[in-house]
């Protein structure tokens, strides 16, 4: 599922990048890629974070990891409902079907 929704917000990336002003489309690439990165670095440290705060509190560290999992699982979903939607389609675009999207 990770790679589905790598490739799928690439081609968003992509589809996004070539609207707006001409021959700026690598910087609009760039930004996109930073803030991917930055927000992978956050999560990564918030999550770990939010594990030793759970095995903390629970005494049973599969209760621990089960929390922090059903979080992450809660803020996935919420970020997808917040996604744009690609103004030429009348449907929401998700990983499941981003690619269709940006090959119209």
């Amino acid at each position: 599922a990770n790679g589905v929704f790598s490739i799928a917000a690439i081609a968003w990336m992509m589809t996004l990048a070539g609207r707006g002003k001409a021959n700026t489309e690598g910087v609009r690439m760039g930004t996109w890629g930073a803030a991917q990165g930055i927000a992978a670095g956050l999560g990564g440290v918030m999550g770990a974070g939010a594990t030793d705060l759970a095995r903390a509190l629970f005494t049973s560290p599969g209760e621990a990891y089960a929390l922090v999992l059903l979080g992450q699982a809660a803020l996935f979903v919420y970020a997808a409902r917040c996604a744009p939607r690609d103004h030429t389609s009348s449907a929401p675009v998700t990983p499941h079907n981003a690619t269709l999207v940006a090959a119209e």
